[in-house]
């Protein structure tokens, strides 16, 4: 893999510095955003019950073959309404460091294929972007990770994950948490139908 430094010509063929044409997808450790998706594959992971509890952190794992060091993104994903809500991305970092960080996410962690994680990852922005919202900050970091200009499977909240999380909205200790859920939910069935 060739690295392109911050005041070579751009690869992407605009005729400008690297440095000018991307400003933020170069880090200081000189691993870019550019190069992330042709690094190979590690893992992918995703909460086992994503879909019925609507809320998962996916994590997409790459390893940096110069360095053996894993570059690690973390989406943290509404899959009901908000879309990705926090996201981070942390490169040369160590297997014991995503160890560690799978090990401490309050939901069991389940390993999927790549497809499946960049498709919940997508859809939660492409969802969340049709009714208002926009992805974390941070997503701008993370997100070549997943080359999110190539195409992907859109697939629209089924009234079934609604109602489950309806159900979910129910179970709710305060009036007003349900309050809130049911306007979300009220919303998301106006939008989908």
């Amino acid at each position: 893999m060739s690295k392109v430094g911050r005041n070579d010509p751009c690869p992407c063929g605009s005729g400008k510095k690297y440095k000018k044409c991307h400003p933020n997808e170069y880090d200081s450790g000189n691993l870019l955003a550019y190069n992330l998706p042709k690094m190979p594959l590690l893992g992918c992971w995703i909460a086992e019950d994503h879909r019925e509890m609507g809320m998962s952190p996916v994590f997409v794992v790459r390893c940096n073959p110069e360095n053996n060091r894993l570059v690690i993104a973390v989406f943290l994903c509404d899959l009901f309404c908000l879309g990705v809500k926090d996201a981070m991305l942390e490169t040369h970092t160590s297997h014991s460091r995503l160890d560690f960080m799978l090990n401490e996410q309050p939901q069991t962690m389940q390993k999927i294929n790549y497809r499946e994680a960049r498709d919940v990852v997508l859809e939660s922005v492409k969802y969340a972007n049709n009714i208002g919202f926009s992805p974390h900050i941070d997503y701008e970091k993370a997100k070549a990770i997943i080359e999110p200009d190539q195409p992907f499977r859109y697939k629209k909240v089924s009234l079934a994950r609604m109602a489950s999380l309806f159900i979910m909205l129910v179970q709710m200790t305060t009036y007003e948490q349900l309050l809130i859920g049911s306007i979300m939910l009220l919303v998301k069935v106006i939008i989908t139908v």
